[in-house]
């Protein structure tokens, strides 16, 4: 695999756009995973029970929002509207989280597997994305299987398929044509931190940054 060097990435864009938010309902985020100095100065915490509800809309001063996997779904469904609103308004929307409750646009809930997790691989589609990652890297953790992802959706008409299982049930789409803005979601999937487990998967987070950096890029270029 070709080395690759985190140093010298700047995000540049990301941090003169209002960084990314990313919403917390249970406390593990604040000093968690977004505060790893791989990520170090890109992300703004967003308490979601005291910010969701407040007008102006708040998820509106950031380059892009990370919804976690363990958010509380029920809030979320609660104030949808400001969820839609931001992504009307064209922004980047990235979830990770078991989606239950029809609070995204375009994404049909969350399916559990019904194949066994021993026996349930994780496949890659290319894509800037999975740049450099290996379907090993996904499927194990320092030789142990089943953190990544326990179930799938189905995709949004025209979406894009990066990550898939061995039934071919999609894991991870970015949708570009539910509403104005864009959606990257998985099925459980924390594309930020389960790269932090093991080295050799350190590059999936970063390429989604490198993604959002050049949406960014191209957004305003087309401003």
């Amino acid at each position: 695999m070709t080395t690759f060097n985190y140093a010298q990435i700047s995000f540049k864009t990301i941090k003169e756009q209002g960084k990314i938010g990313y919403l917390d309902t249970q406390g593990y985020n604040e000093n968690g995973t977004y505060n790893h100095p791989l990520y170090k100065d890109i992300f703004c915490y967003m308490n979601a029970y005291e910010s969701l509800p407040h007008i102006p809309n708040p998820l509106l001063k950031h380059c892009a929002i990370v919804i976690p996997a363990d958010i509380d779904e029920v809030h979320l469904h609660n104030h949808k509207e400001m969820i839609e609103a931001y992504l009307e308004n064209g922004g980047i929307l990235v979830s990770f989280a078991q989606i239950f409750l029809p609070w995204l646009p375009g994404n049909s809930l969350y399916t559990k597997a019904q194949t066994p997790i021993k026996d349930r691989f994780i496949f890659a589609s290319p894509h800037c994305i999975t740049e450099g990652i290996r379907d090993y890297d996904i499927n194990y953790i320092k030789g142990i299987k089943g953190f990544f992802s326990r179930g799938y959706f189905q995709p949004p008409k025209d979406a894009c398929v990066f990550l898939h299982d061995d039934q071919q049930h999609c894991v991870g789409y970015i949708d570009s044509t539910t509403t104005n803005g864009v959606i990257l979601a998985t099925a459980g999937a924390d594309l930020f931190g389960y790269p932090l487990l093991d080295n050799n998967c350190r590059r999936l987070g970063i390429n989604v940054l490198l993604w959002i950096e050049s949406l960014l890029t191209q957004q305003k270029e087309a401003a």
